[in-house]
């Protein structure tokens, strides 16, 4: 298995609760991935600034902040 520094890192942010445990679980089963994941589109930056991903899945529509928003944001 690899070092725990060589994980890409991975946050996933949607507002379905049930995909968002999927692809957590789906993606640390290999264990090359460290996931993060938020269902809150407001907690979005932070979560982003602390984990600092190499990659970031997120849905487009969302209530309250949609994903070209958040993208926008950094």
């Amino acid at each position: 298995m690899s070092n725990e520094s060589e994980k890409t890192k991975i946050v996933v942010i949607d507002d379905e609760e049930g995909l968002l445990t999927l692809l957590k679980r789906g993606l640390m089963r290999p264990g090359r991935f460290d996931v993060a994941i938020t269902s809150n589109p407001l907690e979005a930056e932070t979560l982003c600034r602390e984990f600092e991903p190499d990659i970031l899945l997120l849905d487009v529509v969302m209530p309250q902040r949609n994903g070209p928003e958040i993208v926008r944001s950094f």
